[in-house]
């Protein structure tokens, strides 16, 4: 399934929060700092590769997107379509053939920022989105060692995309077998950890009940399994049923932070 984003978020997916710099994450990474870490380790620096693996592993955290939500506020995008999307920018910046440069000047080196022309951009394949849904799960993001994939497609030279396709192709294979047996699925509770996260954003932005409603509607979060059964499918209608809104209110309770700024 290929992701889809409004074009609110495009700008929002060339970001690279990472603690590695900045725990508040109040900036990203600059792309064309990944970018050169990325031409260093195809050259045999092993610090850069490892600079990379680490910025890539940050990334993808859980608790990275848990804090972008809360300095950024919250976005239409769950954490399960934030690790595909971070994770395809990653490995298509492994994968980059080409920079684009933000200069008149042509390149006459595989290097340019040696020759101090700033890099804006990079081009070659894409890593195949379809395949990355297939091979990795949100859930697995904890025991996963990312060193082994950077350095397999590093070392693979002008068969870099070749090498990440059989291995995703194999990985794949190994969850539809998992899958076959009968395995629970992690992301069953991908919505529902998608809800939580945007309670608990709202609730240490200050946002009231009602606004929260409202926020859960807008992404379209489905509501609690008894309200369904009463054919209420709208946050906000639950809410103002006086019989419901204890329960959405026992939700909202779970998450509220220590120190709310406005009381349910």
């Amino acid at each position: 399934m290929t992701l889809l984003l409004p074009d609110l978020d495009r700008a929002f997916q060339n970001f690279n929060y990472s603690e590695l710099d900045d725990p508040t994450l109040s900036q990203p990474i600059p792309q064309e700092a990944l970018l050169r870490w990325v031409c260093l380790a195809r050259k045999g620096d092993p610090e850069a590769g490892c600079l990379f693996t680490d910025a890539l592993r940050t990334t993808l955290r859980e608790g990275t997107f848990d804090c972008f939500q809360r300095v950024h506020g919250p976005r239409a995008i769950g954490y399960r379509d934030w690790f595909y999307l971070k994770l395809s920018h990653f490995l298509g910046m492994l994968l980059y053939v080409n920079v684009s440069l933000g200069s008149v000047r042509p390149a006459e080196t595989d290097d340019p920022w040696t020759d101090g022309i700033p890099v804006v951009g990079y081009g070659g394949p894409a890593p195949d989105l379809e395949l990355l849904e297939a091979a990795f799960l949100p859930s697995e993001l904890k025991s996963f060692e990312w060193s082994p994939l950077v350095n397999l497609v590093l070392e693979a030279g002008e068969h870099r995309w070749e090498s990440l396709q059989t291995f995703l192709a194999g990985k794949a294979r190994v969850q539809q077998a998992r899958a076959s047996t009968g395995a629970p699925k992690s992301r069953d509770w991908s919505r529902t950890r998608e809800r939580n996260q945007i309670i608990r954003s709202c609730l240490e932005r200050g946002y009231d009940a009602i606004r929260i409603c409202e926020e859960l509607d807008k992404r379209a979060i489905p509501t609690l399994p008894s309200l369904q059964k009463q054919d209420i499918h709208r946050w906000v209608d639950g809410w103002s049923n006086l019989d419901h809104r204890p329960k959405i209110q026992q939700v909202f309770s779970k998450h509220r932070p220590r120190n709310p700024v406005n009381s349910l």
